[in-house]
């Protein structure tokens, strides 16, 4: 026999299958109802590679502005002087003051 209480059918096997979509999809809004409003989503995926590049900068410059903060007015100068060179070229004697 194939069925339940000694019935046969067909369709006994669909019941089965319409259930488990049906739980499914029960878990699934049980799921947005037990999320908490302030709790991040769970990310399975890799980022987008703008927003990983966006956050790098913003790291980026937060630890440059730290540095930045951290030296004195002269050592500040001299990073800046250097920089300059590096970037447009040049010599550091074309930054000597004239007596």
């Amino acid at each position: 026999m194939h069925g339940h209480g000694g019935y046969d059918s067909d369709f006994s096997d669909d019941e089965h299958c319409g259930e488990s979509s049906k739980r499914k999809k029960r878990t699934t809004e049980d799921d947005l109802l037990l999320q908490k409003p302030f709790q991040k989503e769970k990310h399975g995926k890799v980022a987008h590679k703008q927003v990983a590049e966006e956050l790098l900068d913003r790291e980026e410059a937060r630890n440059r502005r730290f540095h930045l903060i951290a030296m004195d007015a002269y050592q500040r100068h001299a990073k800046f002087v250097n920089d300059y060179i590096l970037y447009y070229g040049g010599k550091k004697e074309d930054f000597r003051r004239l007596g």
